[in-house]
């Protein structure tokens, strides 16, 4: 059984600063310590920009 996703929020900040990042060109590397919420952060980006249609990611 897959899991129900938790909703998003309190990351605007961050959001924020990937799609800034993530229009100039260049590589991002995304850091931090284990299970502070990196992939949860790009699954949400990614789902976000996918709605935009504005990037491929």
């Amino acid at each position: 059984m897959a899991a129900i996703p938790l909703p998003f929020f309190g990351r605007q900040t961050e959001l924020e600063a990937l799609r800034i990042r993530c229009a100039e060109p260049g590589l991002t590397i995304v850091k931090g310590p284990p299970k502070i919420g990196k992939t949860r952060l790009l699954r949400e980006f990614k789902e976000r920009t996918r709605k935009d249609n504005s990037r491929r990611i």
